[in-house]
């Protein structure tokens, strides 16, 4: 990752690494993978709607929205970050 941040792949695939190890620790180690993601990629809609779908089942409506509303910000055209902010 350190050599090349910018590959959104690499960091789906560390997230989803972590998913298969299962449980809250695997969880949480994947939102932390997506998020470094998004450090230096947040303008990428597969890190946010990886994020935000992996988010949603941890955390309250109301942060789920406001995280949906700040990937609007940065990427305004897509649709399904709009519903996502929407609900």
């Amino acid at each position: 990752m350190r050599k090349e941040p910018k590959d959104v792949d690499a960091w789906l695939e560390m997230a989803a690494l972590w998913l298969e190890r299962g449980g809250a620790e695997g969880d949480e180690h994947a939102l932390n993978a997506l998020s470094h993601g998004l450090d230096v990629n947040n303008d990428s809609l597969q890190l946010w709607l990886a994020y935000l779908d992996l988010f949603d089942d941890s955390a309250p409506l109301p942060d789920v929205s406001d995280m949906a509303g700040h990937a609007v910000r940065l990427i305004p055209a897509d649709v399904r970050l709009c519903i996502m902010q929407a609900q």
